[in-house]
């Protein structure tokens, strides 16, 4: 997978709805070799979350499952089964 890192203005949204879901940042964010080697670390350790690098090899279990768990949400219609404000957890917690 060689996919562009997101922007800084995307990284820090994605860190911001993460942020509004548990109003907590994980320990560690593990991200593959070679890739969101800017903005994403940047903003993970001005969080005072750790970065660990790992080949994306090492990671495919984890990126498996949460495409599952996603395909499957969207099969049952989404957010269209919450009530309005509810939330989607793909169990990757």
């Amino acid at each position: 997978m060689n996919e562009s890192e997101p922007s800084q203005i995307e990284v820090r949204q994605l860190f911001e709805a993460a942020w509004a879901h548990k109003q907590e940042f994980p320990s560690k964010l593990f991200v593959p070799v070679g890739q969101f080697q800017t903005h994403a670390a940047k903003e993970a350790e001005a969080q005072g979350i750790e970065v660990v690098r790992v080949p994306e090899g090492q990671l495919m279990p984890f990126i498996r499952e949460a495409k599952e768990s996603f395909k499957e949400y969207t099969k049952q219609g989404g957010m269209a089964q919450f009530p309005k404000g509810g939330t989607f957890d793909p169990g990757l917690n």
